[in-house]
């Protein structure tokens, strides 16, 4: 006949562990009770036995088993002999979970700077990385899984540790990183062009009131820098006529943006001139040619190298009048076209008119071809004091 046998493992304080294989030992007496055995699983107490752990198995004392997931604090294991009708049942014990699950996490990511300063933890950009992040374990179907992402990634890199916890507190942690980068270039609107008018030496100073609003119009936004740098090429002077100026505006990461305007320096302001000669006044009127010294001043706003030239010189009466003496020729040496401001007037007038007048007129003229006319009068009178 020989000894039955006796479940020695699992017992009371040697918990079976959840979901693994885990060993079943038995004594088996004088061994010939029944050469195979079935070893079935109770979770509720020993009411019940449905789950057959292994069947048929060698009575030879130990085997290895699969546990199933299923925790429980009144586990019995019952070895039946196969084709006799001894069995044995374990004390009550349990079915626990000590070991700790795989964190699985997400590949690193590297996402687009999204607002002021970095990017956002719920931006659409992080949902494969968060959403990456897994676990497994042989208890729980499904470990919750954490983060201790925060809630705004700044620029650069930023590490992420994944915690998975099962049902038993067993946990377990790896760690995945997040880099927010910015290559997305600053948006920048030029000022319209301008025209400005010319303040000297052929143009205008940079800082010249005129300009500021042109320099102050151009504006510049970015995704992830709230205020980037905006800088132009503007000349510290700008001579007539346009210059081109370009807008850079560069961001905290480096990129950049362009946009281009004109300044176009315009001169519409005529030169000033005033012209005086020497002498006013021929007298007595003796038919005799006289020098004739004109002094020209000119100015300008824009152009210091303003020039004149004599225009003409016209008489109120004709070279050889009514009683003014039998001659030609009352006006000689002048050049007309030139900045000649020597010339010979003659002591003449008719004897019944009342005077004769020269009238001479200059021209000045700036490099913007803007003139301006002044003129001067030589008097020959009838009569001294008239």
């Amino acid at each position: 006949a020989g000894d039955p046998f006796e479940v020695v493992s699992p017992s009371t304080g040697d918990p079976l562990e959840c979901g693994v294989a885990d060993n079943v030992d038995w004594d088996v007496g004088a061994g010939n009770v029944a050469p195979t055995v079935d070893i079935r699983l109770s979770t509720n107490g020993g009411a019940s036995f449905p789950t057959l752990l292994e069947g048929g198995t060698a009575n030879d004392g130990s085997e290895m088993v699969n546990v199933p997931a299923t925790l429980s604090n009144a586990a019995r294991v019952r070895i039946d002999s196969v084709g006799n009708v001894f069995f044995n049942v374990s004390t009550q014990t349990e079915i626990v979970d000590t070991l700790d699950p795989m964190a699985l996490c997400p590949a690193n990511a590297v996402v687009e700077c999204s607002l002021t300063g970095g990017t956002p933890a719920n931006d659409p950009q992080l949902g494969p990385f968060f959403s990456g992040a897994s676990a497994t374990d042989a208890c729980d179907a499904s470990p919750a899984v954490t983060d201790d992402a925060p809630s705004f990634f700044g620029l650069g890199a930023t590490p992420v540790t994944f915690t998975a916890t099962d049902d038993s507190a067993n946990d377990d942690s790896c760690l995945s990183q997040v880099t927010v980068v910015d290559t997305t270039p600053p948006v920048i609107i030029c000022p319209a062009d301008i025209t400005v008018e010319c303040t000297g030496n052929c143009g205008i100073d940079l800082t010249d009131p005129q300009l500021a609003p042109f320099l102050g119009g151009v504006s510049a936004t970015d995704v992830c820098d709230a205020a980037p740098f905006v800088s132009n090429d503007a000349p510290a002077f700008l001579p007539l006529g346009d210059t081109l100026v370009t807008f850079t505006a560069t961001d905290d990461s480096g990129n950049s943006a362009q946009c281009w305007a004109t300044i176009h320096v315009q001169d519409t302001i005529p030169p000033e001139i005033d012209v005086s000669v020497t002498p006013e006044e021929l007298w007595p009127a003796n038919h005799k040619l006289n020098l004739i010294t004109a002094t020209v001043e000119v100015s300008d706003v824009c152009d210091p190298n303003a020039t004149f030239e004599l225009v003409s010189i016209t008489s109120n009466e004709p070279d050889n009048g009514v009683g003014d003496g039998n001659t030609q020729g009352d006006v000689q040496g002048a050049a007309v076209g030139t900045a000649d401001v020597s010339f010979m007037l003659r002591a003449e007038r008719a004897g019944g008119g009342a005077g004769r007048v020269y009238t001479i007129v200059y021209e000045a003229r700036d490099k913007s071809g803007n003139t301006a006319q002044a003129e001067a009068q030589v008097r020959v009178p009838k009569s001294r004091g008239k």
